[in-house]
């Protein structure tokens, strides 16, 4: 829409004639544009931006597990362990006889997920250890977090990635110790199959644990299964009792020594690039806080006499690599008064974070005449301007008016929990492209 500037710096009001549907016209107005009065005009401002080390990226059931060394020349280097707590199937069932013997204990997993570079080697190993504490069921698990797992692992994974179909089905037998001890519990009908509470006290997790030195990070859908196998000496089938995932978290460790980035790297940092230049990426936490402060001060130097026909956020990149993508989408975030923490709001279905919002998603509350807050919207990828762009005319008119107090945003992946996507571009790429009216 076209917004007239009001409220804040005491502006003059205009009739309602001024006002008129945003379209395609991104000038149309109700009136005649030959009009002496009016000048149509269109600028650029470049939006200042930090950095922001977040401590707080929640992996807790993640959709992915997230394994491997990712090591980067621009980033650093990551290395992600996938924790996985266990739960007996709700379609297992204890059908188990005094003569059964182990058969085998297999681990289950759907691979789905490559990214790093594939310049290097493509194979993978990875240690599966058993946990050595059990997961709290009462605290959220975040990036940084750890559980301690026994050091001799009791499986492993080697396989070789390939970056063009990344999905695959993996299986590896488990200790057989493992497996038979399981194995005597069902038979004896033990109290740590009562609950799956007593159970993972019983058998405490796995931790997925990359072993090779790669340069890419694997992911593996949340849902594994470990299946025991058994049989009588006359069965001509094995039987089987199944396990799966109950809850999941990723750790992640970053060491960004040697980069642009090596002065921000401790929880709740705000900085900048030695470079200068703008950064995001997933999962680490490390997402760049935008500044509107500009377009505010470009309304007060033009003395409130402006029309905002229409302001779009436009986040441009340099250039693409093949096998580190950009997001597909962003979202931004309003802030607290600390420039970290993003403002939490709340509904009867429950909280949401505050978001920078598209035109489209503007809601506005006639009786208390202000604006509602609304979760963020999506800033989608442009493929063929390689370029993230999103209307936001009413949250800068917001802004404007007083409604909104801080004018900075974080800006973060949709995919924030469950990937390392990342992006990096040049400072004077992050515009907003303002079209507006003067009133002479």
């Amino acid at each position: 829409m076209n917004w007239l500037t009001k409220g804040k710096f005491g502006l003059i009001a205009l009739s309602a004639l001024f006002l008129s549907c945003e379209n395609d016209d991104l000038l149309s107005l109700d009136f005649d544009p030959q009009d002496e009065n009016i000048n149509l005009s269109f600028t650029e401002l470049t939006l200042p931006f930090q950095l922001v080390q977040r401590d707080s990226i929640i992996t807790t059931n993640a959709d992915r597990l997230l394994v491997g060394n990712y090591q980067n020349d621009v980033f650093g280097d990551v290395q992600s362990i996938g924790y996985v707590n266990m739960g007996i199937s709700s379609s297992a069932v204890n059908n188990t006889d005094d003569d059964d013997e182990l058969d085998s204990l297999v681990l289950y997993v759907a691979k789905n997920y490559f990214y790093g570079g594939a310049n290097g080697s493509l194979q993978q190993a990875i240690a599966i250890h058993q946990l050595a504490e059990p997961f709290n069921d009462t605290i959220a698990y975040y990036q940084d977090s750890t559980l301690p797992y026994e050091a001799s692992p009791i499986g492993s994974f080697n396989f070789t990635v390939d970056p063009e179909e990344p999905a695959d089905t993996l299986n590896t037998r488990l200790s057989d110790a493992v497996g038979n001890d399981l194995l005597e519990k069902l038979k004896a009908d033990a109290a740590v199959l009562d609950s799956n509470a007593l159970f993972q006290d019983y058998f405490r997790g796995l931790a997925f644990v990359p072993t090779s030195e790669n340069t890419f990070i694997s992911g593996f859908d949340r849902g594994v299964q470990m299946v025991l196998y058994y049989s009588a000496p006359s069965d001509t089938t094995s039987k089987s009792f199944s396990i799966v995932t109950a809850r999941n978290f990723n750790g992640v460790e970053v060491d960004r020594s040697g980069t642009a980035l090596a002065n921000i790297d401790q929880p709740r940092e705000v900085g900048s690039a030695t470079d200068n230049r703008f950064y995001l990426q997933s999962t680490t936490g490390l997402v760049p806080r935008l500044n509107f402060q500009p377009l505010v001060n470009f309304v007060e130097e033009n003395q409130g006499r402006i029309l905002l026909n229409r302001v779009v956020l436009h986040i441009g990149l340099s250039e693409l690599e093949e096998t580190t993508p950009a997001p597909n989408a962003l979202f931004g975030y309003q802030l607290q008064d600390d420039g970290i923490s993003r403002i939490v709001s709340y509904t009867q279905q429950g909280p949401f974070y505050v978001g920078l919002y598209n035109d489209d998603d503007y809601v506005y509350n006639t009786i208390n005449k202000q604006p509602v807050q609304v979760n963020s919207s999506q800033i989608p990828f442009d493929t063929t301007n390689i370029a993230y762009n999103v209307k936001v005319t009413s949250f800068t008119q917001n802004l404007v008016d007083g409604f909104i107090d801080n004018p900075e945003v974080l800006i973060q992946a949709g995919d924030f929990s469950s990937s390392f996507s990342q992006l990096t571009t040049e400072a004077d790429s992050i515009k907003l492209r303002i079209f507006y009216t003067t009133l002479r």
